[in-house]
């Protein structure tokens, strides 16, 4: 090539212009993402800082009513007792003892930490909340002394202290569940299990919420326990979750946990 037909290299270089290409993280103009909920949010651990308070103010709730229905306990359960329900439902209520009983949380919990694996630190966390929930209820049952709402009549008595001439009357006693009613065990174990799942699985949390209700009808219907002892069962698991999530080590993996 003739040297007058040769150009600089500048000359082609200035005669591009450089477009960047569009990020593939980017959203076109007109396409429609979807935002999460509140609730999807606040479980997340993305607004840590309300989560806590609001497991505190709930478990409040709960210990303020749990003083409130002491006062009519006798004739709630009676009256919840007495209440026929339709068939279906009925056997509905019976089988979700199984989401607050202990062979049926272990099992639950175990398929969830198999199957969703990739989520196991938030489910240890759940696995955490539920454990503690439910031997802080049990706990506290060694401290006192209350005959369920189905062994209404019977008369417990101190060691030591003189028997009375009654086919009812039995000394004290752990071992005697009929003496166990406050606060109920499976409405803490239950609830500490629907925050649990509802840390991992966020979308679900009425579905848990649901149950753990189910769980604790439950109890009433059955006469195992007074609406008092259910509702300081619950109060015992908020606060508990509320002890786990203040953790920022906790808050930290919550965070990490996508749907």
């Amino acid at each position: 090539m003739p040297a007058n037909q040769l150009r600089p290299l500048t000359n082609y270089q200035s005669s591009f212009k450089y477009r960047p290409m569009p990020s593939s993280t980017t959203p076109p103009p007109n396409s429609h993402t979807i935002e999460p909920s509140p609730t999807d949010s606040l479980l997340a651990g993305k607004q840590s800082t309300k989560l806590t308070p609001l497991l505190v103010l709930v478990a409040f709730a709960a210990g303020i009513t749990c003083l409130m229905a002491m006062q009519f306990d006798r004739s709630l359960s009676t009256l919840l007792r007495d209440f026929d329900l339709p068939g279906d439902f009925q056997k509905a209520i019976s089988l979700s003892e199984t989401f607050a009983h202990g062979f049926g949380v272990f099992f639950i919990l175990l398929s969830v930490f198999v199957i969703a694996y990739h989520r196991r630190r938030a489910v240890l966390i759940a696995i955490l909340i539920t454990t503690l929930s439910g031997l802080t209820a049990n706990a506290l049952k060694a401290t006192v002394v209350r005959v369920r709402p189905h062994a209404d009549g019977l008369q417990v008595i101190g060691h030591g202290e003189v028997q009375l001439d009654s086919a009812d009357a039995v000394e004290r006693s752990f071992w005697d569940a009929r003496q166990r009613s406050f606060p109920s065990g499976h409405s803490a174990t239950a609830w500490g299990l629907a925050i649990g799942l509802s840390l991992v699985f966020r979308r679900g949390w009425w579905i848990f919420a649901i149950l753990a209700t189910l769980a604790c009808v439950q109890r009433l219907e059955s006469g195992a326990h007074y609406p008092s002892d259910v509702l300081a069962g619950i109060a015992i698991a908020f606060l508990i979750a509320a002890c786990v999530t203040a953790s920022p080590t906790v808050r930290s993996q919550l965070m990490a946990n996508t749907d």
